[in-house]
């Protein structure tokens, strides 16, 4: 008859265990306990740095071990000694805050070691060892990881060695490793014991049948505005701030190793490339991809004291555009804000053009550049937040969803963790369809590649992932993508999302091994049926589905993004050049003779003022005011060229007017490339007055002859002061001053006039009486004729 130990009992034989264990542990070990002032990833003396893990995700077909390869450097000034690694596991991660807290895990809290592996008997200062650590993932006598269903398993690297005489340690290297399904050697010999994992210090209970996950892959590619302040593209193109843009996209750069890792997921030959491909949406930045378009004909890169160079990445321009519309064909694209404008800014700003630009028209943009139709009436915020404002700006336009972290919502005052819609409260009647992805994730992968960053949405306390090594930040990532697949969620306090949708940050890089790797984790979770796709579109489409029932929720908006929100200076600025930008607009007209059309001259001053908008940049706040002060002015600037470009020519001189009502001839110039329609603002002394000619249309780059009627009740010189002026009254350009001469008669000599031809008329009856009564006229007298 066996004997079975109650719950209290069992417990106290585990605390003993782990006394026994303290007890007896080598002297390197005993010393390696926290102190007050170290945290749980302390490092010291040495420096790890994770080289490999393989499997990076577990299946059936990765084999039963778990093999970690490192380097271990000594940092200090003396030699360590006795340097060993050994692999510690804790419990599978079950809900999101525990995905986001590995970092701060201590090390009694992996209870699952393996035998410490010896690495170097010595280790001088400066000096680097490689070393591997292998042992197997399943259940097993002595040397095993006790891995004994699928789920998400923090690992430790525990680096010991003695230094100085003292027992020191290194905990930085840990890292997830995602177990899908357990290698074929699991059989019933190894299956656990009752009460086993309580002895092992794994409470979890085997996981029963799940469900896929529907999964979707926002891939960005994004990059800070290129285009010079002022830049107005001519026969020689745009001119850029410089040439980074070209580098990010010729071989090695940024955007090409972007676009390059998703062009080699959804190759025909590529493990699982179809469902991959159904399960990605590139985010396009508008802006860029209209940037990149107007450098493959040429460009110019502004330089160092002033002036211009011929810029020499057309070509790689082109070719990385072309490939881009390759792809587009394959997977969903979507337009993000173009120029990563700020959402709050517009909706502070209250400028409908600006905001339908920067929202509304990027899709235009995608379709006419890459050929192929963007999901339509989506709104992507930078960094997956959104205010109130705007929020209440969005609500009932035709970008009327938005997808934001679930971190940004609140739904029964609580943060939305767990839900995959929200209807958000505004101000008007409608609400605002949300999208919400996960924050965990989003902040796993935020911390991936080289310029690892922590989202606004992110608790202070949440950044532990950013500090980790490299690789290891990247395994983290494969952990958080299959995290959702492999969570149990019957006791609903989980808080892991329905359906994974992943939002990299904008700017990410990544090398291209490691995106490599994001793709096969993800295509790895399709072909075990841990997920399948969701392609984006019809998520859209389900959040604005009419009738559809989404949680009520408000915006969260969080306090480090009104850290860096643009300033009302700018923004100010930017309402003083749009508006004049609409003055101007008012007096093009189209012309059917001339391909350039007013919306397309105004483009470039439109875009300058989204760009005064941008998010990028804000980790410099100064910087990033400044350059966008000289956006705005750059507009103003232009402007006021505009209006030097529409003018009246001075003739002068004198011009005289020959009669009482000659007209007052004049030039009108346009030297703009489009038509525009003007009125003539005539000021002109008592006397004199002018019609009015109403509304005159000038040719693009010509000029026209107005002939304005004029009368005048005087014989004088007289100046008159005329200038152009909108249809609606804003006036253009600089009034001139014309000197005229009227050669009209005064009224003196009207009177002296009209009484000598009375006299004249009284004279000549005079006579003809005379005539008719046979008379002589007594004017003729001496003057008869013999």
């Amino acid at each position: 008859m066996s004997w079975r130990a109650s719950a209290p009992v069992r417990l106290l034989l585990a605390l003993l265990a782990s006394l026994l264990v303290m007890v007896i542990a080598p002297p390197a070990i005993m010393s390696a306990q926290p102190t007050p002032d170290q945290g749980p990833g302390m490092t010291g003396p040495l420096a790890v740095q994770l080289d490999s893990i393989t499997p990076a995700t577990v299946t059936r077909t990765t084999g039963p071990d778990l093999t970690v390869t490192g380097t271990i450097t000594n940092t200090s000034g003396s030699e360590a000694a006795a340097l060993a690694v050994r692999l510690q596991r804790a419990a599978r991660v079950s809900s999101q805050s525990e995905l986001l807290s590995t970092g701060a895990l201590t090390e009694p809290q992996y209870p699952i070691f393996t035998p410490s592996v010896p690495v170097a008997d010595m280790l001088g200062p400066g000096e680097s060892q490689s070393f591997t650590a292998s042992f197997p993932l399943l259940p097993a006598e002595g040397d095993s990881l006790y891995v004994r269903e699928p789920g998400v398993f923090p690992i430790l690297v525990n680096v010991t060695a003695q230094h100085e005489g003292i027992g020191i340690r290194d905990h930085s290297a840990r890292f997830l490793l995602p177990v899908l399904e357990l290698p074929p050697a699991q059989d019933a010999a190894d299956a656990p014991r009752e009460n086993e994992d309580d002895e092992r210090g794994d409470s979890e209970a085997p996981s029963a049948e799940r469900d896929p996950v529907p999964l979707t892959m926002l891939w960005p590619l994004i990059e800070e505005p290129s285009i010079a302040a002022g830049s107005t593209a001519g026969e020689d193109g745009p001119t850029l701030a410089g040439n980074t843009l070209a580098e990010s996209l010729a071989p090695g750069g940024r955007l090409d190793v972007l676009l390059a890792v998703v062009e080699r997921a959804i190759a025909p030959g590529a493990p699982g490339s179809a469902l991959v491909s159904s399960s990605l949406c590139l985010l396009l930045d508008p802006d860029l991809i209209s940037t990149i378009d107007a450098m493959r004909s040429g460009y110019q890169v502004a330089v160092a004291g002033g002036g211009t160079a011929p810029g020499n990445g057309a070509g790689i321009a082109g070719r990385w555009l072309d490939r881009l519309r390759a792809v587009a064909q394959e997977v969903c694209i979507v337009a993000a804000p173009a120029a990563q404008a700020d959402l709050e800014a517009l909706a502070r700003l209250q400028h409908q053009g600006l905001s339908e630009r920067a929202l509304a028209r990027g899709s235009e943009v995608l379709a006419s550049v890459l050929g192929a139709q963007p999901v339509q009436g989506i709104t992507i915020p930078d960094e997956a937040v959104i205010s109130t404002q705007a929020a209440d700006m969005l609500a009932g336009t035709p970008t009327n969803t938005v997808v934001i972290s679930d971190d940004a919502a609140l739904v029964d005052a609580r943060p939305a963790r767990g839900e995959r819609f929200a209807a958000l409260a505004t101000e008007g009647d409608a609400s605002l369809p949300a999208i919400l992805l996960d924050g965990g994730q989003a902040q796993v992968l935020a911390a991936t590649g080289a310029r690892p960053s922590v989202p606004v949405f992110a608790e202070p306390t949440d950044i532990g992932a950013v500090n980790k090594d490299r690789l290891a930040r990247l395994q983290d990532s494969i952990g958080a993508i299959a995290w959702p697949s492999l969570v149990d969620r019957g006791d609903g306090t989980t808080a892991a999302p329905s359906a994974t949708l992943l939002l990299p940050p904008r700017e990410w890089s990544i090398s291209p091994a490691e995106g490599d790797a994001l793709m096969a984790s993800i295509a790895t979770l399709m072909l075990t049926n841990s997920a399948v796709p969701a392609p984006f579109g019809a998520i859209a489409d389900e959040a604005r589905r009419p009738g559809a029932i989404h949680p009520p929720g408000t915006v969260q908006y969080p306090q480090r993004h009104e850290e860096v929100r643009v300033p009302d200076s700018v923004l100010e600025d930017v309402l003083r050049a749009s508006r004049s930008l609409e003055e101007i607009a008012s007096v093009l007209v189209p012309d059917t003779n001339n391909p350039l059309t007013p919306d397309a001259f105004l483009a470039p001053l439109r875009d300058e003022l989204v760009r005064a908008l941008t998010t990028a940049g804000r980790d410099d706040p100064g910087t990033a005011t400044r350059m966008a002060a000289r956006r705005a002015e750059s507009v103003s600037q232009a402007i006021a060229r505009m209006h030097e470009q529409i003018t009246i020519l001075n003739p002068g001189g004198v011009q005289t007017l020959a009669s009482a009502q000659s007209p007052l001839l004049l030039v009108a110039r346009n030297d703009l490339p489009v038509a525009v329609r003007v009125r003539i603002v005539a000021t002109a002394p008592p006397g004199v007055a002018f019609e009015e000619l109403g509304i005159q249309q000038l040719p693009p780059r010509g000029s026209r002859q107005l002939s304005i009627p004029t009368r005048v009740t005087n014989n004088r010189q007289f100046a008159v002061d005329v200038q152009l002026s909108t249809p609606e009254g804003h006036l253009l350009g600089e009034a001139i001053r014309i000197s005229v001469r009227s050669t009209a008669y005064g009224r003196i000599m009207t009177i002296l006039t009209g009484t000598a031809g009375a006299l004249l008329l009284i004279l000549a009856g005079r006579r003809l009486w005379h005539r008719f009564r046979g008379q002589p006229d007594p004017a003729d007298e001496g003057h008869e004729h013999p």
